[in-house]
């Protein structure tokens, strides 16, 4: 596979008015994704003009994926009754729309086989742009205050999380790298291409330094790699371009972290064998660092759970009972950092208990299953980065949950219409 930007602009002629809609909405989902929300709507209202859109509707409940994205909704909405903070409430309620809004976009839009191609292209070149306009920001204030953390973190991601843009650059790293796994023939300058495109991604995959997100992100392509060549059965053909591979990626992580080194937070916790949140804290005397901060904090969402285990303590309640169980222990300081458990299952199981938890594992763990059982490795590792970042992380918020809800109904309806009918 190879990304041609000229090739994909002549190909837009051809293409349908909500086809580049939905191009124009993953460019830019890294990014702007006020613009990808606006291109949402506009495809589904472009879809209902059509009278064969309300047929199509029928087929969205059957799919078992949809039907899970959309009950985990229901039991948002139902987590209302019992909730005491209706405003937070609906405003959670609003935020997790898309668990509906992409079950219905990928249920009336008109797929063909060049769609995943082009979608591939749409990110790649999305995370292309973001990289580079986050690069320049940061080199500008670093021409200003000459701090090196202008390049790393936050100081680096000033388009959403580090968390967040470490997961699309993931799946986007993927996703250059499936074609050539698949054993197509690229020619040279175009490997090249491919090649620096790979450098860049994962340049920008350290210097993120969000911790779990880049082993995730290690971790994906280690396991796509391995499993891809396993099926085309061509790891002979594999391994000079692997070791070469791993050998970039082990120095330009030496490289980055020796400048900026955000493990030695979890060291320094694991050295000192001490419990961060075992003093009572005061907002003058305690310092917490990020690894602290949610260690602490996810005790705290176990202790909540203890308490509410089967239908948790609402939709809106979250933190609010958060920060009061911590205020009450006298944790004052993390009770102001408190958004939660800072872990989705636990975010889950703390706001709709046990079955809403079940549910969330399913959304997760069904299409997972059924794409490692049908060998399609790279739907299967886009999974696993939910999977895996949704442990430190919250997977149903902000960037994170386009990122989730969409591709996982892109790739869901790609494998029904397409992969699972050659099978």
């Amino acid at each position: 596979m190879i990304f041609k930007m000229t090739g994909m602009i002549t190909s837009l002629k051809n293409m349908s008015h909500t086809e580049k809609l939905l191009l124009l909405s993953v460019f830019f989902l890294t990014s702007f994704n006020v613009v990808s929300l606006i291109c949402w709507i506009l495809i589904v209202l472009i879809s209902f003009s059509n009278s064969q859109s309300r047929i199509k509707l029928r087929s969205m409940f059957p799919n078992p994926v949809y039907f899970l994205f959309i009950l985990l909704y229901v039991f948002y909405l139902v987590g209302m009754l019992w909730t005491e903070n209706t405003a937070l409430g609906l405003e959670d309620l609003r935020i997790k729309i898309p668990l509906i809004l992409f079950p219905l976009l990928f249920t009336v839009i008109d797929l063909k086989e060049s769609s995943l191609l082009n979608v591939r292209i749409s990110l790649v070149y999305g995370c292309l742009f973001s990289i580079i306009y986050c690069f320049v920001i940061s080199a500008i204030r670093f021409s200003g205050d000459h701090q090196i953390g202008n390049f790393f973190y936050t100081g680096f991601s000033h388009l959403m999380h580090p968390t967040y843009f470490t997961m699309y650059i993931n799946l986007a790293v993927l996703m250059l790298l499936d074609g050539w796994l698949r054993g197509i023939e690229i020619p040279l300058k175009k490997k090249i291409g491919n090649g620096v495109l790979l450098f860049i991604f994962i340049s920008a995959v350290i210097v993120l330094s969000a911790r779990l997100a880049m082993v995730t992100a290690f971790f994906t392509i280690a396991v796509f790699v391995g499993l891809e060549a396993l099926k085309q059965k061509n790891f002979k053909k594999l391994f000079p371009v692997g070791t070469i591979g791993v050998v970039s990626i082990v120095l330009l992580s030496y490289f980055f972290i020796h400048l900026n080194n955000r493990f030695t937070q979890i060291t320094d916790v694991i050295e000192k064998k001490a419990d961060p949140t075992a003093l009572k804290d005061t907002v003058n005397n305690v310092s917490y660092n990020s690894t602290t901060i949610r260690i602490g904090l996810l005790k705290n969402g176990l202790a909540i759970f203890k308490e509410h285990p089967w239908i948790g303590v609402g939709t809106g309640d979250v933190i609010p009972e958060s920060v009061k169980k911590l205020n009450d222990e006298g944790l004052h300081v993390l009770a102001l950092k408190s958004k939660g458990p800072h872990n989705q299952y636990l975010q889950t199981a703390v706001t709709l208990g046990v079955f809403g938890l079940f549910v969330l594992i399913m959304c997760i763990g069904w299409p997972l299953i059924e794409f490692l059982k049908a060998k399609e490795f790279l739907f299967a590792s886009f999974m696993m980065i939910v999977f895996f970042n949704a442990i430190g992380d919250t997977v149903l918020r902000a960037s994170s949950l386009y990122f989730f809800t969409f591709f996982t109904c892109f790739f869901y309806r790609y494998y029904l219409s397409f992969t699972l009918k050659k099978v």
